[in-house]
């Protein structure tokens, strides 16, 4: 069953955005608009920062030589981690938390609130 990678951004202790991945997505993460497919505004994080690599129905986080580093749960990256749901990334002043769940059509998450429509390819 293929899975999905919900990705909530929280910046400076507020909700920003909830991020969909769809499966098989592996997107780019940094400052930079023209090169990331998630654009994070804050100084802490790089121009390209971090990709969460989709390997079937896995994802991994993995820095891209980032300054400040990236961190999952309080721990440098360095070399991909795997994700397995529940866990913190850290970028700079933001924090993405990730939540794995079964791959679903948009229309069976309607009722959740939580639920943004924005998909990274």
């Amino acid at each position: 069953m293929a899975v999905q990678l919900w990705l909530r951004i929280v910046v400076r202790d507020r909700d920003y955005a909830t991020v969909v991945l769809t499966p098989g997505a592996s997107p780019l993460i940094g400052r930079d608009e023209s090169a990331n497919d998630i654009v994070l505004h804050d100084p802490g994080v790089s121009r390209m920062h971090v990709r969460i690599a989709c390997r079937g129905d896995q994802y991994f986080v993995q820095d891209l030589g980032s300054t400040s580093g990236t961190f999952v749960d309080g721990k440098r990256v360095d070399r991909d981690v795997l994700l397995h749901g529940g866990e913190q990334i850290e970028l700079g002043g933001c924090v993405l938390r990730a939540v794995v769940r079964p791959w679903t059509h948009r229309d069976e998450d309607a009722d959740d609130p939580t639920y943004v429509e924005r998909r990274t390819r």
